[in-house]
């Protein structure tokens, strides 16, 4: 009787971590999660607003949150791999440098889902995914066209296979307080987050300009 009393107590507690984990991965809905982070207990650190989507679809107000140490758990899931900021919402320049340096961390560690996620070459349309999952392309826009109020930019001279991505209309004046416009961006190397699905080629739909990140204008596609 003991030994089934301990059991269940052992599966209700692994439930009830599970609901909590669910909890927190919604609570984060501006970061894709490769692995789900292991629950620590956080403290807030920080009343700052850094994503400007609070609160969230889930009525979540955003906060900072830290472990025991005094780390920021955002910057930690990053920096292990456990996840990346996929590009939605508004959030500081301050903090989206922080995400980025964490991610770069990540990546040239190989950490967590770092391991087997990579980063996609625009120049090679035929192997990125188009299965309508999160990716991260990198390549040099080939060319800036506007048709009916809707941005392209284009990674080929082959518009009908080559990697685009795309800004709505009724989205641009979000990208009105950016250091560049869309013209700007032709000949120069940027990544774009987002999910990725098959029109005319790789196409990608970008609402938030965190989802666009302009690198060092080095034209040589996504360093292994």
């Amino acid at each position: 009787m003991i030994r089934k009393s301990a059991v269940l107590l052992a599966f209700l507690l692994s439930v009830s971590a599970a609901q909590a984990s669910d909890k927190l991965l919604e609570r984060y809905e501006f970061l894709h999660w490769f692995n789900k982070p292991p629950l620590v207990q956080s403290v807030i650190c920080d009343t700052g607003r850094p994503v400007g989507l609070a609160p969230s679809r889930y009525d979540h107000v955003l906060v900072k949150e830290c472990d025991s140490s005094g780390g920021w758990l955002l910057t930690k899931w990053i920096s292990d791999g456990n996840a990346v900021f996929n590009g939605v919402g508004v959030i500081s320049k301050a903090w989206l440098t922080e995400f980025r340096d964490a991610e770069e961390q990540a990546r040239l560690s190989g950490n967590g889902g770092w391991r087997d996620f990579k980063i996609q070459k625009a120049e090679f349309p035929e192997t990125i995914s188009v299965k309508s999952d999160f990716q991260i392309v990198q390549g040099t826009v080939y060319a800036m066209k506007k048709h009916k109020g809707v941005f392209y930019l284009n990674f080929g001279s082959n518009w009908q296979e080559d990697f685009t991505a795309v800004i709505p209309s009724h989205l641009k004046a979000r990208f009105k307080n950016e250091s560049w416009n869309f013209d700007d961006l032709v000949n120069m190397s940027i990544r774009v987050r987002g999910t990725v699905r098959q029109y005319n080629g790789p196409f990608m739909e970008i609402e938030w300009p965190a989802q666009i990140e302009v690198l060092p204008n080095l034209n040589d596609g996504a360093k292994e």
